[in-house]
Order: structure tokens, then C-alpha cells, then sequence
């Protein structure tokens, strides 16, 4: 019995929709999680609020510096396995309703 693995595939164009869409969700799971919090949102010191995008380039670095980002548990805040299985249900769904 051969095991097939064409239900992994996700055309390019539903793989860049959902990368898309997931990295938005992903920006406000990194802000509203109480896991994380002030990743990109930040007071300086004159607590004013700021923008800083160097802490969303580092949570996007680092499952590749770090091996236990890959693991089940920290799923949630590995951008590139939530993408990939945000763009499955997404293309799940679009054949399912289209």
C-alpha cells in the first residue's frame, strides 16, 4: 500500500493568499497573546507607544535559530508551519465551497 502525498500540495497562488492572510493573524497573535505580548508594540522610554518591527523579523528568524520552535507545542508561534496550515484549510475549503 503506497502512501500518497498529493493532499500536501497547495497551488501557489492559495499558498501566497493564505501566507498572506496568516501574517496578519500572526501580528495580532504576537501583540494579544499574554504568552508573548510587546513583540512589535512597544513604550520607549518616554512611554510612548511604538512600532517596532525589528521584533517581528526576529519571531520570523527564529525557528531557524531555535530547534524547539518546530515542535508541536510552539506551533502557534512558528509563522511558517501556522502559514502552511492556514493555507491547507484555506484551500480545503475553497475546493469544498468552490
Amino acid at each position: 500500500m503506497a502512501f500518497d502525498l498529493a493532499f500536501l500540495y497547495i497551488d501557489g497562488d492559495t499558498l501566497l493568499t493564505g501566507y498572506g492572510i496568516y501574517f496578519i493573524l500572526f501580528l495580532l497573535y504576537l501583540e494579544l497573546s499574554p504568552k508573548l505580548m510587546n513583540i512589535w508594540l512597544r513604550c520607549d522610554s518616554n512611554n510612548m507607544l511604538k512600532i517596532c518591527p525589528g521584533g517581528v523579523l526576529q519571531m520570523l528568524y527564529k525557528p531557524f535559530q531555535n530547534i524547539y520552535f518546530w515542535k508541536p507545542k510552539f506551533w502557534d508561534i512558528n509563522y511558517y508551519v501556522g502559514g502552511y496550515l492556514f493555507s491547507q484549510c484555506l484551500d480545503k475549503f475553497n475546493k469544498l465551497c468552490g
